[in-house]
């Protein structure tokens, strides 16, 4: 271990560190490498783990030895210093009891059931109502009760503790070797151990994301085309396909590309923009998939006169009459993120043997939308499809094929 403190280039021996008190490496990006090092590998199982909240997201584990009476979660402790805290982790557990040390103003409070109307008479005062104790952070010194040993005890007495970190650049060095060792004293001295941990980094969300994406390919192959914007990966899997049956929505002009399917092949076109290919070929209906499961939609469009006239993914398909589509190949420029929840509500999701979907990831994108992003595939998992394949066509497209059973 190398000690580059004050230029000095000389080694530090491993019989000289305390391995329970971590010594400060004074360098930036070794502190958060030995941090992401440290946060790398959970260390406990769980059967039932959910996420909560949405920014940013925990893990949480659902299980049943966590429960106050083997049905309900027991006490949440919090404490948070911000007013504008993630309403979505208070709607997401629904404990026996809240406890809270919290600014004025705390927003996620109005979720609770008759605390925002007690809130509107009472705004200054510690109270209790129903299941839930509030203390105001600020009080903390003129309250006798509370003491602030007695509140850093109930904390590491929980359960589960969820813990946000947050570290400035400007003084990166040495927050992070401090939280560091707060870790170390968690895991040693409290006997804590690693269930999860996520970053906020838009980088590192993206990174996770594409890992999902692309570490999986069960043989499919991906062929090259002139245009980079068509999809490519291979139909080879369809060709033994009985009374085979294509289904291509696609926001764009449809090419010969597009349709390199069997010969055996039905192949139904759906799409909002007129397209040139002779009718012939396939079949085809001019409209897009709506915003609203159940309802139709208009929306003015950039590229013709006609407003697109969108309908639900699932009368589109009852309108194709078939009780097996084998393949069902989503193009939709960058809209499947504004629709990707109508698609996973659709019931008759369950007649595609095949989800082939062409997606765009704009630069800029926000971390928790690569979360949202993930959380759908998740979904479509949960649906009985698995990704079988996937690959990177440009910097800001990829392609992903899934499969039934």
């Amino acid at each position: 271990m190398r000690d580059q403190s004050a230029g000095n280039n000389s080694f530090l021996r491993w019989s000289e560190v305390n391995i329970f008190s971590p010594p400060v490496l004074n360098d930036t990006t070794q502190e958060a490498l030995r941090l992401n090092e440290l946060l790398a590998r959970p260390q406990v199982t769980c059967s039932h783990k959910i996420r909560i909240g949405e920014e940013p997201t925990f893990a949480f584990c659902n299980d049943s030895k966590y429960f106050a009476d083997g049905k309900k979660i027991g006490e949440v402790f919090v404490i948070s210093g911000s007013t504008t805290e993630d309403k979505s982790f208070i709607e997401s557990l629904n404990p026996s009891r809240w406890t809270m040390f919290v600014t004025q103003g705390f927003e996620p409070l109005e979720e609770l059931e008759d605390v925002g109307a007690f809130l509107f008479f009472f705004p200054t005062y510690v109270f209790l109502v129903k299941h839930v104790e509030l203390r105001y952070l600020l009080d903390l010194r003129e309250n006798d009760d509370w003491e602030l040993d007695s509140v850093i005890s109930a904390v590491l007495k929980t359960k589960q503790l969820q813990l946000v970190v947050n570290i400035d650049v400007s003084d990166g060095n040495r927050v992070i070797s401090q939280w560091y060792n707060a870790l170390y004293r968690l895991f040693f001295n409290y006997n804590y151990a690693l269930f999860s941990a996520d970053s906020s980094s838009p980088l590192e969300e993206r990174k996770r994301f594409l890992t999902y994406l692309l570490d999986k390919n069960e043989g499919y192959c991906f062929k090259k085309v002139r245009g980079e914007d068509t999809p490519s990966f291979c139909t080879n899997f369809l060709s033994n396909s009985t009374n085979c049956s294509v289904l291509l929505v696609k926001y764009g002009i449809v090419t010969s590309d597009d349709i390199q399917y069997p010969p055996s092949c039905q192949i139904t076109v759906v799409s909002p923009v007129p397209n040139p290919l002779s009718g012939s070929v396939y079949r085809s209906f001019n409209v897009g998939i709506s915003l609203k499961s159940n309802e139709d939609m208009q929306i003015p469009s950039s590229e013709v006169s006609e407003p697109w006239r969108l309908v639900p993914l699932s009368k589109i398909i009852q309108n194709i009459s078939l009780e097996t589509t084998h393949l069902l190949m989503l193009d939709l420029e960058g809209s499947e993120w504004d629709v990707f929840d109508c698609i996973l509500s659709t019931p008759e999701l369950d007649r595609m043997k095949y989800i082939g979907l062409k997606l765009r990831l704009w630069t800029g994108e926000e971390n928790e939308n690569y979360r949202k992003f993930l959380l759908h595939f998740l979904n479509l998992e949960k649906k009985g499809f698995r990704k079988v394949a996937g690959v990177k066509v440009t910097d800001n497209s990829f392609e992903v094929l899934y499969k039934s059973g």
